[in-house]
């Protein structure tokens, strides 16, 4: 733990994605939990937040993640999909989700959580060695965060 002045920080603030395919494992990572996430997780502690951590997509960008990022380097075209499932417990926060059929039929490099459908409301970012997903291929996801 670092600390300045009067005040203690944590350790990095972060979480693990995990992609898989049929049960098997395809890529598992660590994220990077971005300045505009922190800010959010600290204002709705204080003010609440009509918004919600809710949003994910990907894209192939291969730059790594900065806690200045503001979105996903490349992000896919379609937009942002909501996640499936929302659970806490035991202080974990576990996000699930899917890619089916059509969606997200090329590339993945990068992931992303967002705490808004729209705008620069990135919460985190992943990178990871490419996968491609293809027509028909179904990728489930996970990620969980833990405080």
């Amino acid at each position: 733990m670092g600390m300045k002045k009067d005040c203690i920080y944590l350790p990095k603030f972060q979480g693990v994605l995990t992609l898989s395919k049929n049960g098997e494992i395809l890529r598992q990572e660590h994220n990077l939990v971005t300045n505009i996430g922190k800010d959010f997780v600290l204002n709705s502690m204080v003010e609440g937040t009509a918004d919600s951590l809710n949003y994910w997509s990907i894209g192939d960008g291969t730059t790594p993640p900065s806690e200045d990022d503001i979105d996903l380097e490349n992000e896919a075209t379609g937009g942002r999909t909501a996640a499936t499932t929302r659970v806490v417990s035991e202080r974990v926060l576990t996000i699930t989700g899917q890619a089916a059929g059509g969606i997200y039929n090329q590339i993945w490099a990068e992931f992303g959580f967002f705490y808004g459908s729209t705008g620069s409301k990135l919460f985190s970012r992943i990178v990871f060695d490419p996968y491609t997903k293809v027509s028909g291929e179904v990728i489930d996801w996970s990620y969980k965060i833990a405080l």
